[in-house]
């Protein structure tokens, strides 16, 4: 599941030097679409498309258990590993355990 915080993450992760408004207005959103996510709201499936649309990425739906692109399943485990740890709290794991851990939450 896409949650508020990983589309945020990613997001974060390709804005290239560009603005959070300069993404919203370039996926025909409010400039503000980014902010107001970043305060607790949660963009509709459309809205998240248009967002990752506007960064050049893809919102891809697929069946429970088909085989996952490689190069994806990288780039979602990096940007748990960077997820996890921005956390606060007692987390005692160094980068390899939080890529395992990352790995296992993102295939079951």
């Amino acid at each position: 599941m896409l949650s508020r915080e990983t589309l945020l993450a990613i997001i974060d992760r390709h804005l290239e030097g560009r603005s959070a408004a300069s993404i919203s207005a370039a996926a025909g959103l409010p400039s503000g679409a980014i902010a107001e996510m970043r305060k607790g709201r949660s963009p509709s499936m459309e809205r998240a498309a248009r967002l990752l649309d506007a960064l050049g990425l893809e919102l891809i739906v697929r069946r429970k258990g088909e085989i996952v692109d490689a190069a994806a399943l990288n780039e979602a485990v990096d940007i748990a590993v960077a997820m996890y740890s921005q956390k606060d709290g007692p987390f005692d794991y160094d980068e390899d355990q939080m890529r395992e851990f990352a790995l296992e939450t993102f295939l079951f």
